[in-house]
């Protein structure tokens, strides 16, 4: 972006305070400004975490309540990564 004369930040899409950071420092700056957020798919959820093609999943009930159990856990404990749990 900033080829099109456009201010740019990266940062890791996974880690809502980063993004909340990145949020709020744009809104605060004058004009346009990009905010890339670097992702992966299925962290939080142990068994997406490990399909390599995991865009389109069927989630039993037990798959749900198991990935909200982590989710949880690892906000608690600040962990916003796959190699951080």
């Amino acid at each position: 972006m900033a080829a099109f004369g456009l201010p740019c930040v990266r940062v890791n899409g996974n880690d809502v305070d980063a993004v909340l950071e990145a949020t709020e420092n744009s809104m605060r700056s004058e004009g346009l400004r990009v905010i890339i957020l670097d992702t992966e798919k299925g962290i939080g959820c142990p068994f997406a975490e490990t399909v390599k093609f995991n865009h389109h999943m069927t989630f039993t009930k037990e798959d749900v309540v198991e990935a909200e159990k982590e989710i949880r856990s690892r906000c608690a404990r600040g962990i916003v990564g796959r190699e951080e749990a």
